[in-house]
């Protein structure tokens, strides 16, 4: 594993722009959100685990490039895929929260894989302290000079400037990221009401339905390989592979590897 300072390139830098979290930001309140967030570029190889089940979490993660796997083992031993984070994706932001002894899952790298690695402590501690308590160093700044000392007190607006600035950045950061737990809450639902699907059928229709309203589009790339699907939807490869193929055959869907186009496939 190899860490460095979160020195993006320009693609890695429009990436986070498509992230939730991140959209919209200049370059400079960027750049504060990724002091904000303690964040590193991490690289990790094809297989690495990123974390072991059962261990504490402390961070959670943006795919930059690559594909990170998040996984958990059944009672009988089996793995259960709970998801597969292609760039610009999220992973473990609610267990990273709640701050967990044992995280429970386990994530590794699919493929060779650059992450952005980050900590809420900021913004847990931001909820509980005020507001300028849990700022950048660099932003902690007095908002009254030392008596006696002409030029602090000269630069006193910008630096209450850099302060207000600050802390509405922080409020900022903080709802987004609480927005994002909740649209992790509702996708965790929508998973649940896939998986009561009575049939094979009943289940990838669903499972499809939200992808198309997830990528907005009738084709759309699955994160995941055969065997990882067939764990997602709680069935087998080779039942998955047949009933894949039959909803091929009857001109439901086409595909070609992990990429799937919707061609007359009814919602439910």
């Amino acid at each position: 594993m190899n860490i460095s300072i979160p020195s993006l390139s320009a693609s890695e830098r429009v990436l986070l722009g498509k992230c939730p979290l991140f959209s919209g930001f200049p370059e400079p309140d960027l750049d504060f959100a990724l002091r904000f967030f303690d964040a590193e570029r991490v690289t990790f190889s094809q297989g690495e685990s990123l974390l072991n089940e059962g261990d504490p979490l402390s961070f959670f993660g943006l795919v930059l490039s690559g594909k990170i796997r998040v996984s958990m083992t059944a009672i009988t031993g089996e793995e259960l895929l709970m998801a597969g984070v292609l760039p610009g994706g999220t992973f473990a932001e609610a267990l990273c929260y709640l701050g967990t002894e044992s995280a429970g899952i386990a994530i590794r790298a699919d493929l060779d894989s650059v992450i952005l690695r980050m900590s809420t402590d900021r913004l847990r501690n931001s909820l509980l302290a005020p507001e300028t308590s849990v700022l950048p160093a660099q932003f902690r700044k007095n908002s009254a000079a030392p008596d006696g000392i002409s030029e602090d007190h000269a630069d006193l607006p910008v630096r209450n400037a850099e302060n207000l600035n600050a802390a509405r950045l922080s409020r900022l950061l903080t709802d987004r990221f609480l927005r994002m737990l909740a649209n992790r809450a509702l996708s965790m639902n929508r998973r649940i009401q896939t998986l009561t699907r009575t049939t094979l059928r009943r289940k990838l229709i669903a499972f499809f339905s939200e992808c198309r309203d997830e990528f907005g589009s009738d084709t759309f790339t699955v994160p995941m390989d055969r065997e990882g699907l067939a764990s997602y939807l709680g069935t087998d490869r080779s039942a998955l592979s047949r009933e894949l193929s039959a909803m091929k055959r009857e001109g439901l869907i086409d595909f070609r590897k992990n990429e799937f186009r919707l061609c007359r496939m009814n919602r439910e």
